[in-house]
C-alpha cells in the first residue's frame, strides 16, 4: 500500500510496478499534488482507468474547514478532477487575520496562541503553526520562545509526536499527510516553486495552500497580508472574507 502516490515520480511508479508480484494499492489525490505537475501515472505508462475507487468522506476535518478549502480549490479545479470529500463533523468557522506588515502578523499570531493556551485551556501540543519556509519556522520559533512558549519543530531529529507541552512548528510541505487539532496557518508570502513556469507554479501554490488548510482537524486560523501580492493568497483572503475574488 502506497499513500500520497500523486507525488511520486514516473520513475518511482515504474520501479514499484516492476517490483510488485501481486497487487499494489496506490492512494492519492490530484488536488494535493505539491511536488510536480501533470499525471505521474500517465508519464509512467500506467493505466489506472477502471481500477479506482473514490473515497468521498473526510474523517479528518470539520464541515466549515472542508467547505472553506473546497471554495478555495473550486476557483481552479479542473472539470475532470474528482469532487472533494465531504466532512460530517461541525465546528468553528475558519478565521482570517490580516495586517499591513509582517511584524503585525507576528503579533496577531502570538495573541492567538495565547488565546488557545491561556484562555481556552488547550494543551500547547494541540497547536501547530504551519509556515512557508524553514526560515519562517525558525522566526516563529524565536518569537514564541521569547514570549515564554515552549516549541517543538517537527524537522528536528529528536522530535516525537509523543512530546507534550510545546507548540508544534512545521513547514507547509512537511505537514503533508499529517493532521493537527488546531492549525495556525502563517502565510506572509509563498515559498518559491523552483523552475516551474507561472501557470504550473500557481497550481502548485494553490495545492499547497489546500493541503495546509485541510491539516486542521478542529480549528483553523489564517494569518496573511491585508493585500497579498500573490494571486493564490489574494484569492484565499477573498474566500475566507466571503467576498468575490478579484
Amino acid at each position: 500500500y502506497v499513500d500520497e502516490s500523486q507525488d511520486l515520480t514516473a520513475v518511482d511508479l515504474k520501479a514499484l510496478k516492476m517490483m510488485t508480484r501481486r497487487g499494489l494499492v496506490l492512494a492519492g489525490d490530484a488536488g494535493q499534488t505539491i511536488y510536480g505537475v501533470g499525471s505521474p501515472y500517465r508519464r509512467a505508462g500506467i493505466d489506472i482507468a477502471g481500477r479506482t475507487r473514490v473515497l468521498r468522506t473526510s474523517f479528518r476535518t470539520t464541515c466549515p474547514i472542508q467547505e472553506a478549502a473546497d471554495r478555495y480549490r473550486a476557483l481552479t479545479r479542473r472539470e475532470e478532477e474528482e469532487p472533494n470529500p465531504q466532512a460530517f463533523r461541525e465546528g468553528p468557522v475558519p478565521e482570517l487575520y490580516t495586517a499591513a506588515t509582517r511584524d503585525e502578523i507576528d503579533r496577531l499570531l502570538l495573541a492567538r496562541v495565547g488565546l488557545f493556551v491561556d484562555t481556552l485551556g488547550y494543551d500547547p501540543e494541540n497547536l501547530t503553526v504551519l509556515a512557508p519556509t524553514r526560515g519562517d519556522v525558525a522566526r516563529i520559533g524565536q518569537l514564541l520562545t521569547r514570549a515564554g512558549r515552549a516549541v517543538a519543530n517537527i524537522h528536528d531529529e529528536a522530535f516525537a509526536f509523543s512530546q507534550t507541552g510545546a507548540v508544534r512548528l512545521s513547514t507547509l510541505h512537511s505537514s503533508k499527510g499529517l493532521d493537527f487539532p488546531v492549525v495556525l496557518l502563517y502565510l506572509p508570502g509563498l515559498p518559491s516553486q523552483g523552475d516551474y513556469d507561472e501557470a504550473a507554479g500557481d497550481t502548485l501554490a494553490r495545492n499547497l495552500i489546500y493541503v495546509a488548510m485541510t491539516r486542521a482537524m478542529d480549528n483553523l486560523s489564517v494569518f496573511t497580508m491585508a493585500a497579498p501580492a500573490e494571486k493564490p493568497l489574494a484569492d484565499l483572503v477573498a474566500v475566507l472574507a466571503d467576498r468575490p475574488p478579484a
